[in-house]
């Protein structure tokens, strides 16, 4: 399972870069393409999202419950290899100069270092506490919320406040997948351990 998730973050961090490097035309906020600005917000908002990079450390975790250190270790190491992977292909098409993708952003590799070890020990956790999983569904439906993308701003430009509201709703439609996703997992779980 750790495979699967190792590849689906660098999926997410490769296609956050492609969002990066695809947008990084500086005509487009000039508002002369709205629909291209539009879409970048749209991607960027969900591909950047915290709760999208987060749940990595948090599965990554849950692959090794009751094993603390390499639960650690595994949600530490994903998250700062997506960062890694994101800032160098960057750097690679000359979007940010090496200095600006790992100097200038060294706060998001100071936030995997925290984040990472707590949301990993968390998801190792989930296994005796499982409503930690519904902790990782609240996140995601409170995110849009705490980034603002819901209500929105009267005075930002639709260019923003439309994406935003179409971020959230993706946001909280991987919620809700989620939330099916470990509610399933967790019934059966409970009629598996009925038959024992």
């Amino acid at each position: 399972m750790s495979r699967h998730i190792l590849a689906a973050g660098l999926i997410i961090a490769v296609a956050y870069a492609v969002v990066h490097i695809a947008f990084a035309d500086a005509t487009l906020l000039t508002g002369a393409a709205p629909l291209r600005l539009s879409l970048r917000n749209y991607l960027g908002n969900v591909l950047g999202s915290g709760m999208v990079w987060g749940i990595f450390s948090y599965l990554m975790g849950k692959d090794f419950p009751g094993r603390w250190l390499k639960a650690l270790l595994a949600g530490t190491g994903i998250i700062v290899m997506m960062l890694a992977v994101h800032y160098a292909l960057l750097v690679v098409f000359g979007v940010y100069s090496w200095r600006e993708a790992f100097e200038y952003n060294a706060q998001w590799f100071l936030l995997a270092l925290i984040s990472g070890p707590v949301l990993g020990l968390a998801g190792a956790a989930a296994a005796r506490f499982r409503w930690f999983d519904y902790l990782a569904v609240l996140g995601f439906l409170l995110e849009p919320v705490i980034a603002g993308f819901i209500p929105g701003s009267s005075y930002l430009p639709r260019t923003t406040t439309i994406p935003g509201y179409f971020a959230a709703a993706t946001l909280w439609l991987i919620g809700a997948g989620f939330f099916i996703s470990v509610s399933y997992t967790h019934l059966r779980a409970h009629e598996t351990s009925l038959h024992l």
